[in-house]
């Protein structure tokens, strides 16, 4: 059976976000658990759980039944295998951790304390894609890897011309507004560049940091906002994404729970925006 994203589906937001959360990502993750259960679980309404064991029932068919009743997953059925395939992010330690490279259409975050060389590694796997034909999109949200240094960069390495770099976008936007009106609009700019294979989000924590009147409960829904337009992007598009940030201390008390500078026993480094289970993610 091939697996149906639920964000494929028309649910609330706030649901997708509990689903996600409870780490619920296919349809298939459901099957067996009754509406009356999902819903006291996620605590969302009875008439939307009962809504998304319909689908499921309907929706998840043999591979054989499938071709013939849902032409609309033709297309991912068609880039089985592509989706499958991992790329090399030419950095023999990382491609290890992650069985070879990161997968395409997944999610990779790449956490590490300042001064450790996360824009390298993304800028490496960028060149992985250019040199296999494909375009990428970069977006900086820092100042920390202008479109003369990344051109600058491309041009060392050898198999990269003049013309395969032009495969590269680049875009800069520093305001936590600029970054959301671009999520929003990933989805539509996908697809008139239905071509782009990997988007890079160079910084991705620093809107967040250099908002200060941001209260935890907005940041927490911007996040999933986040998290759900990559899932989505991931899904429908088969884009592969990776993203850059820093790592922050959090300090924990003698029993493992969070704690102060007054409570904490000791510090460990931790991803600023923190990522679901369900993405790929290697600290630097």
């Amino acid at each position: 059976m091939i697996p149906i994203s639920l964000s494929a589906l028309p649910l609330p937001p706030s649901t997708l976000s509990s689903l996600t959360k409870a780490g619920y990502e296919t349809l298939q993750d459901v099957q067996d658990i009754s509406p009356e259960d999902l819903s006291e679980e996620l605590d969302i309404p009875l008439s939307t759980s009962r809504t998304l064991i319909y689908s499921q029932r309907t929706l998840i068919l043999p591979r054989s039944s499938l071709l013939l009743t849902q032409p609309v997953l033709l297309s991912n059925l068609s880039r089985s295998s592509e989706m499958k395939a991992r790329v090399s992010t030419l950095c023999v330690p990382l491609d290890r951790l992650l069985s070879g490279g990161i997968p395409r259409g997944s999610v990779l975050e790449i956490s590490g304390a300042p001064g450790t060389p996360k824009e390298v590694l993304a800028v490496s796997a960028v060149t992985s894609f250019v040199k296999a034909g494909e375009r990428v999109l970069f977006v900086d949200l820092q100042n920390m890897t202008s479109a003369t240094t990344l051109r600058r960069f491309l041009k060392k390495i050898p198999g990269i011309t003049t013309n395969s770099m032009e495969r590269v976008s680049y875009m800069s936007m520093h305001t936590l507004s600029e970054v959301m009106k671009f999520m929003y609009n990933l989805s539509s700019y996908l697809r008139v560049n239905p071509d782009v294979a990997l988007l890079i989000i160079n910084s991705i924590s620093f809107p967040f940091q250099t908002s200060p009147t941001l209260t935890l409960q907005v940041r927490t829904s911007l996040l999933d906002r986040i998290k759900q337009t990559f899932s989505k992007a991931c899904a429908t598009n088969n884009l592969t994404i990776i993203t850059t940030s820093q790592l922050a201390t959090k300090l924990l008390k003698t029993d493992g729970t969070a704690g102060n500078f007054d409570t904490g026993a000791r510090g460990i480094m931790v991803p600023q925006l923190g990522i679901p289970d369900h993405v790929f993610r290697r600290e630097t």
